[in-house]
């Protein structure tokens, strides 16, 4: 059989709570002293057989409040920064317009090309890769979305800008525009 003691101390300085796990009663042995000028309050409890559980601690109503406001600003700035970074255009990205274009002139020129085995090898890697490139740009991003998010972005990227220490600069430096950060009262 085991014996659980818990003592909290309390005082001006601080809590601790010592929870400890014996194989004897204690019975008759001073617990602690209490050294001079250690002034609080002391609890001393013992259980038989049983753990003892500290208390259930709960979140206040404005810490709750605090955080769900936290996580919404932090989705806002994650979703827009997003959809920022994938609609943007790398360097030598075309048009879908020029990209079919160019895929039905292969395609033609592919028809054409009898005997050339090697303009053919050429002439399919190209149709595929512009298959590719078809296909991405119909994944670009949904203005409907981007508007969204961007507003979604000027009504929450002040209070997190200001509670992460992120500046214009970074903002810029990201691809945020000078526009969406005025909005936002990013200055």
């Amino acid at each position: 059989m085991f014996f659980y003691i818990q003592i909290n101390h309390v005082s001006l300085t601080g809590e601790f709570n010592l929870i400890a796990k014996l194989s004897s009663p204690l019975s008759g042995i001073t617990l602690l002293e209490i050294p001079e000028g250690l002034r609080g309050r002391i609890e001393v409890n013992m259980t038989e057989g049983t753990q003892l559980t500290r208390s259930k601690r709960t979140m206040s109503v404005s810490h709750k409040r605090a955080i769900a406001i936290s996580k919404k600003e932090a989705s806002a700035v994650r979703t827009y920064l997003t959809l920022l970074s994938a609609s943007k255009k790398s360097p030598g990205l075309r048009s879908k317009d020029v990209i079919v274009r160019k895929l039905n002139a292969v395609k033609d020129s592919l028809k054409e090309s009898n005997d050339n085995v090697i303009l053919k090898l050429k002439l399919t890697q190209e149709l595929k890769n512009l298959e590719k490139a078809l296909r991405e740009s119909e994944k670009r991003i949904d203005e409907k979305a981007m508007r969204a998010a961007e507003r979604a972005f000027i009504r929450y990227g002040k209070a997190y800008a200001d509670r992460h220490g992120i500046d214009k600069s970074t903002w810029r430096a990201f691809g945020v525009s000078a526009k969406i950060l005025a909005e936002a009262g990013i200055n």
